[in-house]
């Protein structure tokens, strides 16, 4: 039980700080900051990290990118593989910005449901219509 209040809790704070950094990120996009999004996108993606690993190796959540390719299934870390850099081509680092919160998503999703806690249906909404 303390296992899982303690990966609910960073579950949790993983979530609030990736969207509370996704509007930042798409301001940055719509500036043309290529460089300012590019830290953002980085952030984004370690909290990426972080929910595979709440999901697959808990116990090492707080590891960051130190043997994930060991404590990952093939196929998160293919997942982590193909939005780890971004592309500095507005359009294209767009597309990879969309794909990156399409996954963050779905994990958090799966989370969610192990962990018993329903997605808003606001974030929801709002995720459909990024």
């Amino acid at each position: 039980q303390d296992v899982e209040d303690a990966v609910r809790e960073l579950f949790m704070d993983v979530s609030v700080r990736f969207w509370h950094n996704v509007p930042k990120l798409i301001k940055h996009l719509q500036r043309e900051d290529l460089l300012d999004a590019v830290r953002v996108y980085m952030d984004l993606w370690e909290y990426l990290v972080v929910v595979y690993r709440l999901m697959y190796a808990p116990e090492k959540a707080a590891w960051g990118l130190k043997d994930v390719e060991y404590d990952l299934p093939e196929k998160a870390v293919k997942e982590l593989y193909a939005c780890a850099v971004p592309e500095l081509s507005l359009k294209a680092f767009r597309k990879q910005q969309e794909r990156l919160v399409q996954r963050f998503v779905a994990a958090s999703k799966e989370m969610g449901r192990r962990l018993r806690i329903d997605t808003p249906r606001r974030l929801t909404e709002y995720i459909k219509h990024q």
